[in-house]
């Protein structure tokens, strides 16, 4: 499942890069979210690494197949420059990842870095795309030869940790949801920077909140597996103060603070989650186990049957 960051990070680092494939600035679908991210990934690599062509003859067109067509038509004319080529594989692989062709997407991320060897870039690209279709260990190749040549790409970091959780290296995950916190400015900085032209302060504001508030979740989810309960309150609580209207953190940091036996703590998060959303069955019956575990089994039943009442 995508991750929320994708939208907020594809927003904050272009609005202007997003238009050259002419992707929507309110987002239709999970792909179009996905293709928009692996463009910032240029954006967020650097403007010394960037590609200096970008085929704009392949980036208009009626729909996606009629892109990938115009594409595909211009890598066969050849011969190309390799910033040329190279760009026209990234530009056909993003769109293929907006029409779900994951694997002709990541073939044409290879055949671009192939292409074109000093455009390093690719390899962001590539970083995101396997972590977020699932390739843990590609992911994990990839997300540090970007690292490698660029220590402050900070969506590299995080996708990262994404895959060094999935290989159960939770450690690992951590240090580098640690390292994003870290040096959460630089993310400000290169969304100012990035050579499409800056996004709007506001929605740089905004995209980085968002972005923070899911890295503080995210190493809370690590700390509550690891039995951390403490660290893992303390990150729930991080993320909440950036975004206190969202509903699943206090869910979750309750579910933390039930973990540590703090009960009471548990039912007054769990229930301002419900407060934030009426309709969170998973909220009510954790409620009610909390309820249970103090004695006060009539609000325990009563929680039950509300979760019972909202199951689908």
């Amino acid at each position: 499942m995508l991750r929320p960051i994708i939208s907020t990070i594809a927003r904050t680092c272009s609005f202007s890069a997003l238009n050259r494939l002419s992707l929507p600035s309110k987002w239709s679908s999970s792909r179009t979210q996905l293709a928009a991210l692996v463009l910032c990934a240029f954006v967020l690599s650097g403007a010394d690494s960037m590609p200096q062509h970008f085929p704009e003859e392949c980036m208009s067109g009626a729909s996606i197949q009629e892109k990938i067509r115009r594409c595909s038509a211009l890598i066969n004319e050849g011969p190309h420059e390799q910033d040329t080529l190279s760009s026209l594989y990234v530009v056909r692989g993003m769109l293929y990842l907006e029409n779900s062709f994951d694997d002709a997407a990541i073939e044409d991320f290879t055949r671009a870095l192939e292409a074109d060897p000093n455009n390093k870039s690719v390899y962001a690209l590539m970083c995101i795309t396997h972590a977020t279709v699932g390739n843990s260990q590609p992911a994990l190749e990839a997300c540090s030869s970007t690292i490698k040549y660029d220590p402050d790409n900070i969506l590299a970091y995080y996708y990262r940790s994404k895959a060094h959780a999935d290989l159960d290296n939770a450690m690992l995950a951590t240090h580098d949801l640690s390292t994003v916190i870290d040096r959460q400015e630089l993310i400000v900085e290169r969304a100012k920077a990035n050579p499409f032209g800056p996004a709007p302060s506001a929605e740089i504001e905004s995209g980085v909140t968002e972005f923070l508030a899911d890295v503080f979740k995210a190493r809370a989810v690590i700390h509550l597996q690891e039995g951390r309960y403490e660290l893992a309150i303390a990150d729930y609580t991080e993320a909440i103060n950036l975004k206190p209207e969202n509903s699943n953190f206090y869910y979750e940091r309750g579910i933390a603070y039930r973990a540590a036996n703090q009960l009471r703590k548990a039912i007054e998060d769990l229930s301002h989650a419900i407060t934030l959303n009426p309709d969170f069955g998973s909220a009510y019956l954790n409620r009610a186990l909390a309820y249970d575990e103090i004695g006060e089994v009539g609000k325990a039943a009563a929680d039950r049957s509300k979760a019972e009442a909202l199951k689908p």
